[in-house]
Order: structure tokens, then sequence, then C-alpha cells
């Protein structure tokens, strides 16, 4: 089985067993420059041989065969920043990926590893920033509606790495073959909607979890016409994290709220937040719609 990180729906940590021998463990660093420092230490034992250094507060180099690496740690800190409970686990997951992908950053990319997947427009400038003045490394991607972009990138056991343009040059893709391509491995997958749709009864509301592409089928446009028909018009969805989707009918305002404050809700919480903005399916495409 894949390893993922899934968002939790419930969290029941003070239950957990070995919850409070957890607890007495020394608390992890609260200042960025520390903790900065705390990864730098955390990575050094994980990857034997790799050179792993600090540059800046939250920004890390890890030198391996493949070549040097930075690591941003903005989005682990600002997670054990809303949820002490859980840091030292976020922690071991965030090393246990990073480094796994790091070290897979070396093979050699494959048709059927090519994903589509929705970013915000934040992460796209991130990424074509650390690209710029290298055309062999710029980044393929494309705006989807309001504060969201696709993004092409590369799957992998530990996750995902933003595909550069020479990898998709020695696929022998143009930029708009590497998007098909990557829309039509996402789709293909992903489990059907309804194995992975669970229902909010009480507020009428459906949310898709349990996949880290499950933002992802936002992009899937033509898949979403039959269902936007049945509600009139009024699909409305929103994508809080990477692997979790709202949906659910915004005829009315009150409706639309609800979509918003759960969406919200679901934000704050999030490993990786991305945006609670809601989007109304159009044939045309995604529209940001108010609450």
């Amino acid at each position: 089985m894949r390893y993922r990180l899934l968002f939790p729906l419930l969290l029941v940590f003070a239950c957990m067993p070995g919850a409070q021998s957890q607890a007495r463990e020394p608390a992890l660093p609260k200042d960025p420059d520390k903790f900065t420092d705390f990864m730098v230490d955390r990575f050094t034992n994980a990857m034997p041989g790799a050179k792993v250094s600090a540059r800046t507060s939250l920004r890390m180099e890890v030198v391996i065969a493949s070549g040097a690496h930075t690591v941003y740690l903005d989005n682990i800190w600002s997670l054990c920043e809303r949820d002490r409970r859980q840091c030292r686990k976020n922690v071991d997951d965030f090393v246990l990926n990073m480094s796994g992908t790091m070290k897979e950053d070396s093979v050699e990319v494959k048709a059927a590893d090519v994903r589509m997947v929705v970013r915000t427009a934040d992460y796209v400038a991130q990424a074509r920033k650390m690209a710029q003045g290298r055309p062999d490394r710029a980044v393929l991607a494309r705006p989807v509606a309001g504060d969201l972009w696709m993004i092409c990138v590369g799957d992998s056991p530990h996750g995902i790495h933003i595909l550069q343009h020479a990898e998709l040059a020695k696929l022998g893709l143009t930029d708009e073959q590497a998007i098909a391509l990557g829309l039509k491995n996402t789709a293909a997958a992903l489990p059907p909607l309804e194995s992975d749709t669970h229902v909010l009864k009480q507020m009428g509301l459906k949310f898709a979890t349990g996949d880290f592409y499950e933002s992802s089928r936002m992009l899937m446009h033509e898949q979403w016409a039959a269902m936007s028909k049945a509600m009139g018009g009024h699909l409305v969805v929103a994508v809080p994290n990477n692997d979790f989707l709202i949906y659910g009918n915004g005829g009315g305002n009150g409706d639309r709220m609800m979509l918003s404050t759960f969406a919200k809700t679901v934000m704050e919480k999030a490993p990786k937040p991305m945006s609670a903005s809601l989007f109304q399916w159009t044939p045309t495409g995604w529209e940001v719609v108010t609450p």
C-alpha cells in the first residue's frame, strides 16, 4: 500500500495508547531558528552520508548524490504551531516522506508517474522562483480559478516532486501533452468519488477524503457536469487541503455559508492548507463564488 498523509477526521489523541508517555518527552523547539537546527539533526540522522545544513530560518539544504535540495520547513512549523500535541508525529512523517522523496529524485521519471495536482498561486510562485534563470528547471503550471493553479508533478511512493522542463523533454512531451497525460494518470489513479465520499448529514454536505490526490478531482472538469445539472447548476466545491475535497449544492447563500464554514474549519487543522475559497462549476470552468 502506498504511504499517504491523510487528514484526520477525528482527533482522539488523549485516548490513544502511549499518549501520556509521548507527552513526557521534551517539547519540540518553539523558536523558528532552534526548530530549524532541530530538523537539521533529524535529517542528518535519517540520511546517513548526506550533508545537511541550515540556510536561514526554516530553510535547510540537503546535499546527496543526486544533488543539492532545498527543504522548506514553513508548513511543518506552522502545523506544529497549530497542533502541538501532534507535532512530534507530524515531524516524523515529514522527515520520512521528505527524505524518501529526495532519495527518489535520482530515479528517472516515467510517463506513468506524471500527474497534475491543484496547488495555490503562492506554491507555484515559489516553484518558479526556485527555477529562475534555469530554463531546464522551469515548471509546468496553469491557472484553474481564483487562487488555485494546477502544476505538473511526478508521483513516487513517498510523495510527489515538481517536474522540470528537462524531465518532460526526456519523455518527449510537449506542455499540452504533459498536461493531458497528467490529467489522465491522475484520474485513473483515483478511486470512484462515491467510495471516498462521506456525508455530514446535519449540514447536508459531502466531502471526499482518503487519497493524496482528492483535491485534483477538481481538475476532472467534465466528470462534474452531471452532478452540476442535478443541482440546477449550483454545484460548489472547496479544496482546503490536498487530500480533502468538499462539495455540495450552493444554490442559496445559506448553503454556501455552510460550505465556507466547513472549508475554513478543515483548513485550520490541515497539515498543508490550501484554500477556503468556494468554486462553482460552469460549462467553461470553475468560478469563484462568495458565501
